[in-house]
C-alpha cells in the first residue's frame, strides 16, 4: 500500500496533510483531504512511534483493499 512504502508504520500519528494541521480540519474534512492525498501529491507531515517528525508523499501505487 501507498502508506507502507512512504514508510508510515502503525502507531504513526499524521500531523498535517497538504500543509493543514488534521487538528483543525474536523474529522470529515481529515478523512477526505487523506484520501485525495496521493492523487493531488500532498505531503503528510508524520510523527513517528519513535518520536521523530518527518514529511512524506504518498506514491501513485496500487492501493489493495480486503472486502
Amino acid at each position: 500500500a501507498p502508506a507502507g512504502r512512504a514508510g508510515l508504520q502503525a502507531g504513526d500519528a499524521i500531523l498535517a496533510i497538504g500543509g493543514d494541521a488534521v487538528s483543525s480540519l474536523g474529522e470529515a474534512r481529515a478523512a477526505t483531504a487523506l484520501s485525495l492525498a496521493q492523487a493531488r501529491h500532498s505531503r503528510l507531515r508524520i510523527h513517528a512511534r519513535d518520536g521523530s517528525t518527518r514529511d512524506v508523499e504518498l506514491d501513485p501505487g496500487y492501493v489493495w483493499l480486503a472486502l
